[in-house]
């Protein structure tokens, strides 16, 4: 009996046995003997076994307390969430990521990014092409996660990949003559051109319309992102004529 001592971060290992777990604690000073409390825990109901995780503890607990500490299980893993909103580049993605991840790093973040795992099939064979690629929504992130670029990245990839077979993209793009990966660009252009909702269906039909005709397709926000300029910055006759396959004022 007495005072606790300082706070303890105590960590279970999965598959940890009890007396590696008593060992554990005693190195750390949460008990004295790590042999008596494994006789006293015997006194308990025989022996136990504790979930993997991380605990708040600290030195010097008594035993009933230390016991219902470890059986109520470990603390929740921190979570960071992170929402992505729809319409934004890959530049202005890494840069969201990299604001709300403390623990992701820009040149690994553009490492991972070119990854072939990434490569999705329905774009195939464009290695390296990852606009509109990640599915925006909001993601919790767990703190081992998040230090890991690659696994949140592959995650958004994957949420796309499970949205577009949900909504039967393959088929429904196939009765209209395009791939998967063609319904996904028209996508885009919507998704930068619309103002409001009710403005979608009309800008897709203008867009087929076009591509039905052979017409460029004359979507500002295609420009904007050739020239590298955000979404509502004004274009000038230097942009409009400029030399990219993403200008759909000349392309």
């Amino acid at each position: 009996a007495g005072p606790h001592g300082a706070p303890v971060q105590f960590t279970i290992e999965q598959g940890a046995a009890t007396n590696t777990v008593a060992n554990n604690l005693t190195a750390q000073k949460v008990i004295s003997n790590a042999t008596v409390f494994r006789y006293w825990l015997r006194r308990q109901g025989g022996e136990h076994t504790f979930k993997a995780g991380d605990y708040d503890l600290f030195e010097h607990m008594d035993y009933p307390e230390l016991l219902t500490a470890l059986r109520a299980g470990p603390k929740p893993p921190v979570q960071i969430r992170v929402t992505i909103p729809p319409g934004l580049t890959i530049a202005q993605t890494q840069k969201l990521l990299l604001e709300k991840l403390p623990g992701f790093d820009a040149k690994e973040l553009v490492e991972a990014l070119k990854r072939r795992e990434l490569d999705p099939t329905y774009a195939q064979p464009v290695f390296g092409v990852r606009e509109g690629l990640f599915f925006p929504d909001t993601y919790n992130v767990d703190e081992d996660a998040s230090t890991s670029e690659y696994a949140l990245l592959k995650r958004m990839r994957d949420q796309m990949d499970k949205v577009l077979k949900e909504l039967d993209t393959a088929n429904r793009a196939q009765a209209l003559g395009y791939s998967t990966y063609d319904i996904l660009k028209v996508a885009s252009l919507i998704e930068e051109e619309a103002k409001v909702d009710g403005d979608r269906p009309k800008i897709a039909r203008v867009i087929y319309n076009r591509l039905a005709k052979n017409m460029s397709l004359g979507i500002d926000a295609s420009t904007r992102f050739a020239v590298n300029k955000t979404n509502g910055e004004p274009l000038t006759v230097s942009d409009l004529a400029s030399d990219s396959p993403w200008n759909t004022r000349k392309a």
